[in-house]
């Protein structure tokens, strides 16, 4: 069963390692797909873990 901690493990892999950020068509609700992650329920989780939803995380790593 996947947990929202491996669902953060992967969401981070996806962005460190695959720079998946860097793909301009690549939203939060798309890696959400990706992964198999129930978006809102994942996305509140980021938000009491960091303080920041999915699309914020994303656009921060764009930032860079």
């Amino acid at each position: 069963m996947n947990t929202n901690e491996n669902f953060l493990a992967t969401f981070a892999r996806l962005l460190d390692k695959y720079e998946l950020h860097l793909e301009p068509y690549v939203s939060f609700r798309r890696i959400c797909r990706l992964i198999g992650a129930p978006t809102r329920r994942f996305d509140r989780y980021l938000r009491s873990e960091t303080g920041f939803g999915g699309d914020e995380i994303i656009s921060i790593y764009r930032e860079k």
